[in-house]
């Protein structure tokens, strides 16, 4: 596969709002989400180069903005926890009314940033295992491990929140 890949723009403009929703699921921070998707954009066309296949630039896309938003955490010295809790207590709005979304979104933001980057990499970009183990640079058993911590945490986190979901239900197919 000599030979390069040159649809990255139209790719990336296709699927600003994926970088997007997986930046904000992150961080739950709009303008930390908005940059880290900026940023992500503006690297991958000054690097379009060396993208072969759409698949490619997909692991890339998602590994290059997941370490910047570990980078953030890091620099900026906010524990997952903390950050989690003041996004919580900051962010009740009118767009979240009803009590069933509220409970999804509240134990979503409980989750730890490791669980919400493995789901949303499984669920929202349909990725499997072995992609999501290239993104983070994990193993493949530590993605399962993670997927598998993260299914039974937001499970148990719903139910504390009365939403009425049995451990042995199939809420998402994880490949």
């Amino acid at each position: 596969m000599s030979e390069k890949f040159n649809n990255v723009a139209p790719y990336l403009k296709h699927n600003w709002r994926n970088l997007y929703r997986a930046a904000y699921i992150w961080t739950h921070d709009i303008e930390l989400a908005t940059k880290l998707t900026q940023t992500t954009i503006t690297h991958c066309l000054k690097n379009r180069q060396r993208f072969t296949s759409h698949q490619q630039l997909k692991i890339y896309i998602f590994k290059f903005m997941s370490d910047l938003c570990k980078k953030h955490l890091q620099k900026s010295s906010l524990k997952t926890h903390k950050f989690e809790q003041q996004h919580t207590q900051k962010n009740k709005t009118e767009l979240y009314r009803s009590p069933l979304i509220s409970n999804i979104k509240d134990s979503f933001i409980a989750l730890k940033l490791e669980h919400r980057e493995v789901l949303t990499l499984a669920i929202y970009e349909n990725m499997n295992y072995k992609n999501i183990s290239q993104v983070l640079d994990v193993p493949i058993g530590t993605v399962i491990s993670r997927i598998s911590q993260a299914r039974s945490k937001l499970i148990n986190l719903m139910q504390n929140g009365h939403l009425k979901i049995t451990p042995n239900s199939n809420v998402w197919p994880i490949k």
